[in-house]
C-alpha cells in the first residue's frame, strides 16, 4: 500500500477516535473540543498571520537608581497602517503593573530591515529617561518624564545623534555623525546629477542614489570600509569619524567632548556590530561600594578549562581593579557556555550575576565569589534579551533595601521561549523564582499556540545543531497508538525565542501546528551548530551541504518517531538557509516544496552583482579555481542550482526583497526555461528582512497557500485566489511528468510525489 494511502486511513481512523475530520483546520473543533475536554472558550482558536504579525516585541530594557521600575520599549507592527509603533512602558517591579508612558519615536532600520535596539537611560535622580529618538527625520536625544508627564528634545544637533552618555550634575556626553545632514544631502544632489563610477562602495541590488529609508528619507546608502557597525555600511559620508560633543544644561552650551569619552565613542563605533552604544553595560561591572571590578573578556592565549573554545570568552573578577590577578569562574557552567554577558553584583558585593547561552539553553548564574562556588537560578529554552539586541540584551539587576525601591533582590529580563512570547521577568536572586511581571501579548496563551519540544540533527561529519519541534496541540492529545503522521514544514537558519517563522518571520511555525501541521524550526547559525573535528565550512559546498543533512536528518528522525509523514516535507530557508534550500533542491528528492524569502548566494550571478569588491576573485584564487566562475571547472560548477536545473523536481517559491530578486534571477530563469515549477513573488522597499506590517502578513498568507496545495492539496476558497491555484495545478500536472516511472533523462527516476497518486485527497477536485 502507498504511504499516501496509509497516511489518509491513519487520519480517518485517528480522528475518528477524537471526533476529528481533518479539513480545514481539524474539520471539526467543536466535536473535538468536545471529545477531549478542551477548552471550548475563544481563547482556545488557533492562532492567525495577522495577530502573529502584530504581536509585541519589547527592547530597551533599563531599571531605575532606586531599583523600583523598569522602563521597556514596545514594539508593535500595526497592519492598517503598515507601520512599527514604538511606546515606552514603565513597570513596577513590586507589583508588575505596567503603564504606557510615552511614545518611542519612529522606528530606527538597520541596512538589513532590522529594527534597532535601543538602550535608554534613567538621569541619576530617577526623574527621566533619555533615550535617542528620530522625528521630523533628525535623530536627537529626547527625555521623558518617568509619570510620562512631559516629553521634550535634549539635543538640538546638526547631524544625527549616534550614542549619548549622561554624566552627574546635567552633563550629557553626545556623539554625531561626522558630515551635517546639509553636507550629506549635497554629496547626494551631486551624485543624482553627474552620475556615479562603480566601486566598492556599491551595494549591490541597492539603488544607486536614495537607496534606504534612513531616519525618516530616503537616503543614499553605501559600503564603509571604516566601520563594522550595521554590516559595514551606511550613508553617503558615512565614513567620516564621528563628532563627540557635551553639553553642560540641557539645550545650552555645547563644546568638544574630554579626550577619554570621545575614545569611548569611537572604539565603540568601529567595533560595535548591531548594538547601540550602552554605557549601562560598562557601568554594571564595577561593583558600587568597592573596588571589585568584573568583566567579560576576550581569553584566546588561556589555556586549559578557563575558557570554552566556541566562545573565547571567559568571566573573571579581580580586586583593586584593572591590573590585578583574575579571578577566573571555572565552573562547567563558564567553561561550556556559548555566550557569556554579566549582568551585575548582587547588593553583599559578593555575587556576580550572569547569563550564559549554551546550545539553545539560556540560564542566570551567581558565582559566590567567597566560595568559587556557581548557582544556577533560572534556565529557559529560549532567549534571555530581545532579537538582535546583543549585549543589550543583558539582564538587569534591581536591589531591594533602596528608599522606594522594592522588597527583594531580582535579576530582570526580558524572555522568550519557543512556545512563550516576549515578557518581562523578574528572577529573585536568592531563591531563583521567577515571576512575569509584564505580559504585552495576553491573547497568545499557551492553549492557543502548538506544543514545543527541543530535538538534535546531525551532519554527515558529525556535527550536531538543534531545533524546536512545533506540534498541533490536538495532535498531541491523542493517544499515542492514535496520532496521524503530519506533514512536516522545516523553518530555519535561526531559531531565537518566540518562533513567529524562522529567522526573517515568515514561515508561521504556531499557525502552521494550528493547521495540523508538524512544525520544525533547525538553528543553522555558526553560533549554535557544534561542528565535528575535521569540518571546514570553507571547503566548497561544505556549507550547503551541512544545510541539506541538517534537513534530511531531522526529516529521519521524526520518521522514526512516526511523527511525520515522510512524503510530505517543506523546505524552507532565509539568508545563509536560502543557499541550502536551492542547493538541496538538485542534491536530494525527499522534499515536496521549497521556500526561500532572501536570496541565496550559489550561482554565479552572484559573484558577478559583487563583483566590484573582488572578493569572489580573491576566493577564487584562494581556493584554486580557474576564471570565469561560471566555467565547467570554475567555483561553481558542483554547487550552482541552475547549472543543475534539470535535476531539480521540486516546485520552489521564492518571496523576496525588491533589492534581492536579482541575485535569484539566474536560477528562477533556469527553472523556467527547463519548464521546473518556481514563482517569484517580489516586495517593494524592503532589504532582505521584511519590515511592512503588510508585507509580512502577505507573505505569511502566501507561504501557507502554497504549502496547503504542496503538502496536502488543499485551496483556500477565496474565489480572489483562483488564479493562483490554476498556475499551481499546472506546476502540478508537470511535477507528476517529471516524475513519471519512464522519465529518464538523466538516466533516473524519482518516486512520484504523493499528490500524483489518484487516490490522494484534493479539496478542489
Amino acid at each position: 500500500m502507498r504511504v499516501a494511502q496509509a497516511f489518509a486511513q491513519a487520519f480517518a481512523l485517528a480522528f475518528a477516535l477524537a471526533s476529528l475530520a481533518f479539513t480545514g483546520l481539524w474539520g471539526a473543533p467543536a466535536m473535538a473540543q468536545a471529545a477531549q475536554g478542551v477548552d471550548r472558550s475563544p481563547s482556545a482558536r488557533p492562532i492567525t498571520t495577522s495577530e502573529l504579525t502584530e504581536a509585541a516585541e519589547l527592547s530597551g530594557l533599563a531599571i531605575s537608581p532606586n531599583g523600583a521600575f523598569a522602563i521597556v520599549r514596545l514594539n508593535r507592527d500595526n497592519i492598517s497602517r503598515n507601520a512599527t509603533e514604538l511606546s515606552w512602558y514603565r513597570i513596577s517591579l513590586r507589583d508588575g503593573k505596567a503603564v504606557r508612558i510615552g511614545d518611542a519615536g519612529e522606528p530606527l532600520w538597520g541596512v538589513n530591515g532590522i529594527l534597532d535596539t535601543v538602550a535608554p537611560q534613567w538621569s541619576a535622580d530617577g526623574r527621566w529617561i533619555y533615550y535617542r529618538s528620530l522625528k521630523q527625520q533628525q535623530v536627537q536625544v529626547w527625555r521623558l518624564k518617568a509619570d510620562g508627564s512631559r516629553h521634550e528634545q535634549v539635543t538640538h544637533a546638526d547631524a544625527d545623534v549616534e550614542a549619548f552618555l549622561p554624566a552627574p550634575n546635567g552633563v550629557l556626553h553626545y556623539a554625531v555623525e561626522g558630515a551635517t545632514r546639509a553636507e550629506i544631502q549635497r554629496a547626494e544632489a551631486l551624485e543624482d546629477e553627474r552620475g556615479v563610477r562603480v566601486d566598492a562602495t556599491i551595494i549591490a541590488g541597492f539603488p544607486i542614489v536614495r537607496s534606504f529609508p534612513l531616519n525618516g528619507r530616503m537616503a543614499t546608502y553605501r559600503a564603509l570600509l571604516s566601520t563594522h557597525r550595521n554590516f559595514g555600511r551606511g550613508p553617503l559620508l558615512g565614513d567620516k569619524p564621528l563628532r563627540a560633543l557635551t553639553m553642560k544644561g540641557a539645550g545650552y552650551s555645547v563644546e568638544a567632548a574630554p579626550a577619554d569619552i570621545a575614545k569611548r565613542f569611537a572604539d565603540w563605533w568601529t567595533q560595535g556590530g548591531f548594538d547601540q552604544f550602552d554605557p549601562e553595560s560598562e557601568k554594571l561591572s564595577h561593583a558600587p561600594h568597592s573596588d571589585r571590578l568584573a568583566t567579560v573578556e576576550r581569553a584566546e592565549d588561556v589555556t586549559g578549562r578557563d575558557v570554552k573554545s566556541r566562545s573565547g570568552r571567559r568571566l573573571v573578577w579581580r580586586q583593586g581593579g584593572e591590573g590585578q590577578a583574575a579571578h577566573v569562574c571555572r565552573s562547567m557552567v563558564c567553561t561550556d557556555a556559548d555566550g557569556i554577558i554579566f549582568v551585575g553584583w548582587t547588593a553583599d558585593e559578593h555575587g556576580l550575576v550572569f547569563q550564559t547561552t549554551n546550545f539553545g539553553v539560556s540560564g542566570i548564574h551567581v558565582w559566590d565569589t567567597a566560595t568559587d562556588t556557581v548557582r544556577t537560578l533560572a534556565e529557559s529554552k529560549g532567549v534571555w534579551g530581545s532579537h538582535f539586541s546583543g549585549a543589550l540584551g543583558a539582564c538587569k539587576m534591581a536591589g531591594a533595601g533602596q528608599p522606594g525601591g522594592q522588597d527583594r533582590e531580582q535579576a530582570i529580563c526580558l524572555a522568550s521561549a519557543a512556545d512563550a512570547p516576549p515578557r518581562v521577568v523578574g528572577i529573585d536572586v536568592r531563591t531563583g523564582e521567577t515571576r512575569t511581571l509584564f505580559d504585552p501579548n495576553p491573547d497568545l496563551s499557551k492553549d492557543r499556540l502548538g506544543v514545543s519540544e527541543k530535538i538534535k540533527v546531525h551532519d554527515r561529519w558529525g556535527g550536531v545543531t538543534y531545533g524546536y519541534l512545533v506540534l498541533p496541540k490536538a495532535w498531541a492529545a491523542l493517544p499515542v497508538g492514535a496520532r496521524p503522521r503530519l506533514p512536516l514544514v522545516i523553518t530555519s537558519y535561526t531559531c531565537p525565542g518566540f518562533l513567529v517563522g524562522g529567522s526573517g518571520r515568515d514561515v508561521p511555525e504556531h499557525v502552521l501546528a494550528g493547521r495540523g501541521y508538524a512544525a520544525l524550526c533547525l538553528d543553522m547559525s555558526a553560533s549554535s551548530v557544534r561542528a565535528a573535528p575535521g569540518f571546514d565550512s570553507a571547503v566548497r559546498n561544505s556549507g550547503p551541504e551541512q544545510g541539506l543533512d541538517f534537513f534530511e536528518d531531522a526529516v529521519r528522525v521524526l520518521d522514526l518517531r512516526q511523527i511525520i509523514d515522510a512524503e510530505r516535507v517543506a523546505i524552507t530557508g532565509f539568508s545563509a538557509s536560502a543557499s541550502a534550500v536551492t542547493f538541496s533542491l538538485t542534491h536530494s528528492n525527499r522534499f515536496a516544496t521549497g521556500v526561500i524569502t532572501t536570496q541565496g548566494f550559489l550561482d554565479p550571478i552572484s559573484c558577478y552583482l559583487v563583483g566590484a569588491f573582488d572578493g569572489c576573485r580573491s576566493y577564487a584564487k584562494r581556493q584554486g579555481y580557474p576564471l570565469p566562475y561560471d566555467s565547467p571547472t570554475g567555483r561553481y560548477a558542483d554547487s550552482s542550482p541552475a547549472w543543475d536545473v534539470a535535476k531539480i523536481r521540486t516546485p520552489l517559491l521564492m518571496q523576496l526583497a525588491e533589492v534581492e530578486f536579482h541575485g535569484m534571477m539566474q536560477l528562477f530563469t533556469a527553472m523556467r526555461d527547463y519548464d521546473r515549477p518556481v514563482e517569484m513573488q517580489v516586495f517593494a522597499g524592503e532589504y532582505h528582512f521584511k519590515r511592512q506590517p503588510r508585507h509580512r502578513l502577505v507573505v505569511y498568507d502566501h507561504n501557507l497557500d502554497w504549502i496547503d496545495f504542496w503538502l496536502k492539496g488543499e485551496e483556500a476558497s477565496d474565489t480572489g485566489r483562483a488564479e493562483q491555484y490554476a498556475r499551481w495545478r499546472v506546476m502540478r500536472t508537470r511535477e507528476c511528468e517529471l516524475h513519471a516511472p519512464d522519465w529518464k533523462s538523466d538516466g533516473t527516476s524519482a518516486p512520484q510525489p504523493w499528490y500524483c497518486d489518484e487516490a490522494a485527497p484534493r479539496n478542489n477536485e
